[in-house]
């Protein structure tokens, strides 16, 4: 079993840039490579390692990147900020980890 469960059921709260729910679709795809076996502390250092990768920016409070590939037209399309995954996206997959052991 791997990681792509963690991303099924998406948090209720709105997603702050359009980008947002496009990064956690990237995420998915690459989370059936990674199995039960990480903690936690674990999940959110690779969400961070795959952020840096993807767009060349650490992911802290402060940052908001454009992503070419997930630009689909609107205000803030393509856009990953920070102080959503750091205050809603890292929080909510924590605790669907939490919930799935």
């Amino acid at each position: 079993m791997n990681y792509s469960i963690l991303f099924e059921n998406k948090p209720n709260k709105g997603w702050g840039s359009r980008g947002n729910p496009f990064f956690w679709d990237y995420l998915e795809k690459l989370a059936s490579e990674i199995d039960y076996t990480i903690d936690a502390d674990e999940l959110e250092k690779w969400i961070k390692a795959v952020h840096l990768k993807l767009t060349g920016t650490e992911l802290t409070a402060d940052s908001d990147v454009f992503v070419e590939e997930f630009d689909y037209g609107g205000m803030s399309s393509g856009r990953i900020t920070g102080e959503w995954w750091l205050t809603v996206g890292i929080p909510y997959l924590k605790e669907q980890l939490f919930l799935i052991r």
